[in-house]
């Protein structure tokens, strides 16, 4: 039985959809808030502890700067596009958005500025529009329609000359004000709200938006966040924050408050072990970078040297949403480990495979495996499985390509051990999180609609787990190992440390009695 409300199977009656179409700081400031958008983004009254820590985290890695690094299909020069992002929008009714990737920052925030959910306006000979009460509505505690009051009336009629000219949108916005005014329990449209009237013929609503970003820099996370409705604020904040401090974490929440929305969250942290040297080029404004790197080249036997790095990397999924029609996925994923290497995953190299001639638009969330034309996945729960089953499998072969090397270069103990127990310590958190989802959340992923087979997505991530589990006991095991050599090498050197003690006793001995045997000489000379 599965223990997934019901509430978030189809669309709802009781949600005003459009509500989407306000950002959460357009919203904060049509309330009065003025603080720092920083600020104002990461402020949550339901969420308290360690709230200054996080805005201080996040502000740091958005005051920081971020050098340009070339790629594999980069100009050596530093002049190509500098593309970061994948988008997919489209609506289970109206099929997809046109395609537009790959996209830089800036291209990311000219779509996603665009209203996710169509207008209900109704448009003659002159345009008569029907003021939305979520874009009127100013009241925070009010995210469903007022019970009272009729909001049928068809809305004034507005001369469209009123809105042909940029100087002269003002007037739209007059005429709207009057017929908003008038609707009881509805306030005003606040100064620097956007009406958003114009939209495409044939363009579909983004109900299902899919946002892919490789190596998030502070450019991009601020597009993100200025871009984000109210109700995305939220798991947006946890995105952002648990992929910067790189903290392992996978777990299903519904949030208490209303309207209701669920959130699925994914978040893996992993080493990368290349032979190659690299480092982030993200930094932090206090300075350092964002993932550390390690030169471990010290465990390399070959003959020659040959640099071996080991590279901090996290993956971050997100996906949140009101129901299994309207839902939002965020994915992070950290590839500068591979710096111009061919294997390098980039957005670009998604588009190239789309643009080729036996290509398919491969969906990068779930690290290509699925065609975001032929086969999308509308069921969030479904893809959210996808995602972790495709990119679990990633996470285990990179942490069975640092054990295996790490093995493979024991013998340098000393060194090994401390290194070993901090990847132990990583490992066992990923190993951790996902032991604790699979215990406390699969229950939510049974009985998929119209997913008869479902069960198999859940039977493969626990074998992909069993095997992550298993490179665990390897680590546990290198690092008994390290603490048993550790300790006989102690004993060895404190039985050294008591043998160069015996020797520096036994030469003080003889030097006392050389210096008494001179003595006795001297005194022996003079008598004489």
């Amino acid at each position: 039985m599965s223990s997934w409300p019901s509430d978030f199977q189809g669309t709802r009656d009781d949600l005003d959809y459009e509500n989407e179409n306000i950002t959460h700081l357009e919203r904060q400031r049509g309330l009065g808030d003025d603080e720092d958008w920083i600020d104002l983004f990461m402020h949550d009254p339901d969420e308290t502890d360690g709230f200054l820590f996080e805005v201080e985290k996040i502000r740091d890695f958005l005051d920081g700067t971020t050098s340009r690094t070339i790629r594999p299909d980069d100009a050596e020069d530093g002049s190509s596009p500098y593309y970061i992002a994948w988008l997919d929008e489209r609506c289970y009714e109206g099929g997809s958005r046109v395609y537009c990737n790959p996209l830089t920052a800036a291209g990311l925030f000219e779509k996603l500025s665009k209203r996710r959910i169509r207008p209900r306006c109704s448009f003659l000979p002159c345009l008569s529009l029907q003021a939305s009460p979520a874009v009127a509505r100013a009241d925070s505690s009010a995210h469903s329609r007022p019970d009272g009051g009729d909001h049928t009336e068809p809305g004034e009629t507005i001369d469209l000359s009123c809105c042909m000219r940029d100087s002269r949108r003002a007037s739209l916005s007059g005429r709207l004000q009057q017929g908003v005014s008038r609707a009881p329990g509805v306030c005003p449209f606040a100064p620097g709200w956007r009406i958003g009237l114009r939209w495409a013929p044939d363009e579909p609503d983004a109900a299902r938006r899919l946002i892919f970003v490789t190596d998030l820099d502070s450019e991009t996370a601020t597009v993100l966040m200025k871009t984000a409705s109210y109700h995305q604020a939220r798991p947006l904040r946890h995105a952002l924050y648990h992929h910067i401090v790189g903290r392992a974490l996978m777990s299903v929440n519904f949030p208490s408050r209303l309207p209701s929305c669920f959130e699925l969250e994914f978040h893996m942290p992993f080493y990368a072990w290349r032979p190659f040297r690299c480092e982030d080029h993200r930094r932090y404004a206090r300075g350092g970078p964002l993932r550390n790197t390690v030169d471990v080249s010290f465990l390399n036997r070959q003959s020659g040297y040959l640099p071996q790095v080991l590279c901090e990397a996290h993956l971050t999924c997100v996906i949140s949403g009101s129901d299994d029609r309207h839902w939002v996925a965020y994915f992070f994923a950290d590839t500068y480990f591979d710096g111009k290497d061919e294997a390098r995953e980039t957005v670009l190299e998604y588009d190239k495979d789309k643009r080729s001639d036996h290509g398919m638009n491969a969906d990068p969330l779930t690290y290509g495996n699925v065609d975001a034309d032929v086969d999308p996945i509308w069921d969030p729960r479904k893809y959210f499985l996808t995602i972790v089953q495709h990119r679990l499998r990633q996470v285990t072969r990179e942490w069975l390509q640092v054990v295996t090397n790490l093995r493979e270069s024991f013998s340098h103990f000393e060194q090994v051990n401390d290194l070993s127990m901090k990847l132990l310590e990583r490992l066992t958190d990923a190993v951790d999180a996902v032991e604790t989802w699979l215990r406390n959340c699969a229950a939510f992923f049974h009985g998929l609609p119209q997913s008869p087979n479902d069960s198999r997505f859940l039977a493969e991530i626990e074998a992909i787990f069993g095997n992550l589990k298993s490179l665990k006991q390897q680590l546990e095991y290198l690092v008994a190992r390290g603490k048993y050599f550790s300790k006989r090498l102690a004993i060895h050197l404190n039985l050294d440390a008591v043998e160069v003690g015996v020797r520096q006793s036994q030469q003080a001995r003889e030097t006392n009695n050389y210096s008494w045997v001179m003595m006795v000489s001297l005194s022996l000379m003079r008598i004489a």
